[in-house]
């Protein structure tokens, strides 16, 4: 041992252990020897250290006024943290598993890794991300997600599916894709589309913000689709024994139908008006305008013809017996009956 006014050293020595200790007025020393162990302490103003060895382990703390430092080994695992004023750090490193996280004032990251688990997070004033990987042998899952002040994403993988959704400020996008069926749905402020796909059906709209609307059906019987405008409305319909098309707009309708045995059509506007019915045993036809009236009518068995022709004449004229009263004056007028 010695003794002096600043200093105090003390050694201690055994056949299995050696113990030293320094004492000065801004130190402290310790350490501590044996066969099996290693320990060892140094204190000091501004600073602590402690470290600890033995056959098995390891263990080293650091303390200072601005930072704390821990780590520990062992056969099986590795444990790291590390404290400051402004971040913060955490590892841990098993046989089977490793997780780290930092965390600071404007972040935080967290990430876990095991024999069957991936999982990482990330999250920051203005965002936020989480991916999770899931697994077993094979992957058989992936998730994720993604989320920020304008943002927010989000996607999901398996073996058997695919899963994705975007949503942001001004759009959202949405896809769902499986061994059997497709979805893909876009909305935004000035467009909306929706699709629709599977085995035995596809469908697709597809609308360009109030100026359009298109949707579409397929199956393996039978084909829809309708157009819709500001103008105009067109749908159409096909099937293995029928076909049928409409169409509207601000000054005329038209339809038509096509079956196997029959067909019809019929177009109506401002100004005329015309319809044909077709089938195998009979043929009628129909055609209004303002000017003409025809009508016709056809079977195996029938025929009638009907034409009139009209003509407007002004009020001071007369065709027919000088009526003055008469606007307008049948110039033909045709009948025509068989059976």
């Amino acid at each position: 041992m010695s003794l002096s006014l600043r200093h105090v050293f003390t050694m201690s020595l055994s056949l299995h252990h050696i113990f030293i200790m320094s004492l000065s007025l801004r130190h402290v020393f310790i350490m501590s020897l044996s066969l099996h162990h290693v320990f060892i302490m140094s204190l000091s103003l501004h600073h602590v250290f402690i470290m600890s060895l033995s056959l098995r382990h390891i263990f080293t703390m650091s303390l200072s006024l601005h930072h704390v430092f821990i780590m520990s080994l062992s056969l099986h695992h590795v444990f790291t943290m590390s404290l400051s004023l402004h971040h913060v750090f955490i590892m841990s490193l098993s046989l089977r598993h490793v997780f780290t996280m930092s965390l600071s004032l404007h972040h935080v990251f967290t990430m876990s890794l095991s024999l069957h688990h991936v999982f990482i997070m990330s999250l920051s004033l203005r965002h936020v991300f989480i991916m999770i990987f899931i697994m077993s042998l094979s992957l058989r899952h992936v998730f994720t997600m993604s989320l920020s002040l304008h943002h927010v994403f989000i996607m999901s993988l398996s073996l058997r599916h695919v899963f994705t959704m975007s949503l942001s400020l001004h759009h959202v996008f949405t896809m769902s894709l499986s061994i059997h069926h497709v979805f893909i749905m876009s909305l935004s402020l000035h467009h909306v589309f929706t699709m629709s796909l599977s085995l035995h059906r596809v469908f697709i709209m597809y609308s360009p913000f109030l100026h359009h609307v298109f949707i579409m059906s397929l199956s393996l019987h039978h084909v829809f689709t309708m157009s819709l405008s500001l103008h105009h409305v067109f749908i159409m319909s096909l099937s293995l024994h029928h076909v049928f098309t409409m169409s509207l707009s601000l000054h005329h309708v038209f339809i038509m139908s096509l079956s196997l045995h029959h067909v019809f059509i019929m177009s109506l506007s401002l100004h005329h008006v015309f319809t044909m019915s077709l089938s195998l045993h009979h043929v009628f036809i129909i055609s209004l305008s303002l000017h003409h009236v025809f009508i016709m009518s056809l079977s195996l068995h029938h025929v009638f013809i009907i034409s009139l022709s009209l003509h407007h004449e002004p009020e001071s004229s007369s065709c027919l017996h000088h009526e003055p009263e008469s606007s307008s004056c049948i110039h033909h007028f045709f009948i025509m009956s068989s059976s």
